[in-house]
């Protein structure tokens, strides 16, 4: 439920062009500073407007009432920082409601990793594709959207 909300961007988060970092303002990429070529383009963050290249930078789906969703651009430094104000702002309310119970013995019921990708001994295996979030998060997120 958390990857729905985190995935669309809402009209009001993404910059105008014209308040976007010129092309010409830089000669690496504004994340990890590598140098821009013929192999290493340059993108605008549509939430930031910075220069970066693509290793830096996720898509996410454009959501607005009045026109189609649409694919956009958006930096890692900018996905973390709506992360991290998306967990501040709704889980901090319901991690500290008394109506939420955590059992903290078994954190992962529905564990995030397949039986083939880790074991209770602790060992590892290589990842597979992503399972479902723990059951926790589950009742966190159901219990905050339910008082929306």
């Amino acid at each position: 439920m958390f990857r729905h909300v985190l995935d669309c961007i809402r009209p009001h988060e993404i910059t105008p062009r014209e308040h976007w970092i010129p092309d010409d303002a830089r000669t690496t990429c504004a994340m990890c500073n590598e140098r821009f070529s013929l192999f290493r383009h340059k993108h605008h963050c549509r939430t930031c407007g910075d220069v970066v290249c693509m290793d830096c930078v996720t898509k996410k789906v454009a959501v607005s009432p009045t026109a189609d969703p649409a694919n956009v651009i958006v930096c890692v430094l900018c996905l973390a920082r709506r992360e991290r104000q998306f967990l501040f702002q709704h889980l901090s309310v319901s991690v500290t409601s008394p109506q939420v119970a955590v059992d903290f013995n078994h954190p992962f019921q529905n564990s995030c990793f397949s039986d083939a990708e880790a074991s209770h001994d602790g060992t590892t295996s290589r990842r597979t594709k992503p399972s479902k979030r723990p059951s926790f998060f589950r009742t966190l997120v159901s219990r905050t959207f339910s008082r929306w």
